[in-house]
């Protein structure tokens, strides 16, 4: 017989399918997203997250969300992408003769 998986269990798969394809499956905004899960576990599993509670899980779905590797971003990290483009120098412009 399998262990059957715990609410906390649940979404954090559900959370990590979210991130990892960018929503492009659920077709809501992260915020959307983020409230659907938390009424599912209301309506479901009968658990409600206090204001603490509340504001640690958003740290670490922003956390999730910033650090994993994107199928919608070709693999790569938002993290990595913002270094990259920040750290990029703009292109030599040269007009005329130089």
């Amino acid at each position: 017989m399998e262990p059957q998986n715990n609410a906390a269990d649940i979404l954090l798969e559900r959370v990590r399918i979210y991130t990892m394809t960018g929503g492009i499956f659920a077709n809501q905004s992260p915020g959307k997203e983020i409230n659907f899960r938390l009424e599912w576990l209301s309506t479901d599993f009968d658990i409600s997250l206090s204001d603490r509670q509340l504001e640690r899980f958003l740290a670490l779905y922003e956390r999730l969300n910033n650090y994993s590797h994107l199928w919608l971003n070709r693999g790569w990290p938002p993290i990595e992408l913002h270094l990259e483009t920040m750290s990029a120098s703009p292109p030599d412009l040269s007009l005329g003769r130089n």
